[in-house]
């Protein structure tokens, strides 16, 4: 039976989860060990390559009343019409309402555990679309989420595919 998280056991659900999202958990897990979350700087440029274009990373702010875009992956950027990085998540979102996504982000740090969510969204350029979108938190102390990180996957014939840059060209904005 799956909690309200969306995950059974810990583990991600036994539903059809693209493999994407399953190699992006695997990531984390591995990275993570037997601490409740991993740190940001656990992780290397290099480490996020297959995933690069479809992450968000969020800053939490405050006692998690509200999250900042970080990073916004440039797929994520083209399928929307609209670069958020810097902005916070209550004044501006992606989908139809803000909401949903504020609470999703709010439990992630609440309960320091992954949150799954599988389902449509409408763009701001108004396009429907499937996706899948795997929240993982980060914790620089090992007790308190202060990033979160997300995976989105969405219906691969709707974003083109093309070149990556290399990972030790990408610029990151956070430590």
């Amino acid at each position: 039976m799956a909690n309200e998280t969306g995950f059974w056991d810990g583990e991600l659900p036994k539903v059809a989860v693209s493999e994407k999202i399953r190699s992006f958990y695997r990531l984390w897990q591995d990275k993570r060990g037997d601490r409740v979350a991993p740190a940001r700087s656990d992780f290397e440029v290099e480490d996020f390559r297959p995933w690069i274009g479809r992450l968000i990373i969020y800053e939490v702010v405050g006692e998690a009343e509200d999250f900042r875009y970080r990073l916004v992956g440039t797929d994520l950027v083209r399928v929307h019409g609209l670069d958020l990085t810097g902005r916070v998540v209550s004044e501006a979102c992606y989908t139809a309402g803000n909401e949903r996504t504020l609470v999703n982000l709010a439990e992630v740090c609440r309960k320091c555990e992954p949150r799954y969510r599988n389902d449509g969204q409408v763009t701001v350029k108004q396009w429907a679309r499937a996706m899948e979108r795997l929240f993982l938190p980060l914790s620089s102390d090992g007790r308190t989420v202060d990033k979160i990180i997300c995976f989105v996957a969405m219906e691969e014939e709707l974003v083109p595919r093309y070149e990556r840059p290399d990972a030790s060209s990408i610029s990151w904005p956070f430590g």
